[in-house]
């Protein structure tokens, strides 16, 4: 589902650094750009949202209204709080529903030039909401590094499911330096509470490490739950 023909371009100058982020960041490395309309309801995690919010870094945040400028940024290499086994690291919050495909530090910009673009788009699919990242740099210590990595992730309204896509994992080791999976707000839930997809985090499992030419498919499901003590009785 490769967008970069007809996608449309997330203009650099559309990112923007929540006023909690590293004062050290800029808005085309740890920046957020939304919000963008779904097309339609999208229900994941039994919760339903309709607008997305796209980071620079590899991920995006759902939202229920255009007004809630979510923050999606990396921090300067932090972590997010919920998903396993990162969860015991508060240092921040991000959104209560985030999608990772391929989350890592990189770079759309800085003062020598511009490197790749995001873009976004359905593919011809009225069901499909998609994002691709193409070959933004790689935040290194002193510098940026062009890349070639492109990745996507796309949203199907019809069916509920979600696809990681990976074209190139790039050249610098980012496939060992990501946090792929989805994560919910455990306070927007009752339980039972699904509160993450681990897919890959830092490399491991290494089976589920993003690697070129792949892809994976998150299908919905539905639980139930049996309390303790009670007793189940065919009539």
């Amino acid at each position: 589902r490769d967008i970069r023909n007809t996608g449309t371009t997330v203009p650099n100058s559309s990112f923007f650094i929540p006023s909690s982020a590293n004062p050290g960041g800029s808005s085309t490395n740890d920046g957020t750009a939304g919000p963008f309309d779904l097309g339609s309801a999208y229900i994941i995690f039994g919760d339903t949202f309709r607008y997305a919010w796209i980071g620079v870094d590899g991920a995006i945040g759902l939202g229920k209204t255009p007004t809630d400028t979510l923050g999606i940024t990396d921090f300067g290499g932090n972590h997010p709080k919920i998903i396993p086994p990162l969860d015991t690291m508060t240092l921040f919050d991000l959104p209560g529903t985030y999608i990772s495909p391929f989350w890592a530090d990189r770079v759309l910009e800085d003062s020598a030039g511009s490197y790749g673009r995001i873009v976004y788009g359905n593919d011809g699919d009225s069901c499909l909401f998609i994002v691709e990242w193409d070959s933004l740099a790689v935040a290194g210590p002193d510098t940026s590094y062009s890349d070639v990595s492109r990745f996507r992730v796309i949203l199907n309204r019809c069916t509920g499911s979600v696809e990681f896509q990976y074209d190139d994992v790039g050249g610098f080791g980012m496939d060992s330096a990501n946090i792929s999976g989805m994560q919910t707000d455990s306070d927007a839930l009752i339980d039972p509470d699904p509160a993450s997809v681990v897919f890959n985090v830092l490399g491991y499992p290494a089976v589920t490490r993003p690697r070129n030419n792949w892809c994976v498919i998150f299908s919905p499901t539905v639980g139930t739950m049996a309390r303790g003590g009670w007793n189940m009785v065919a009539l």
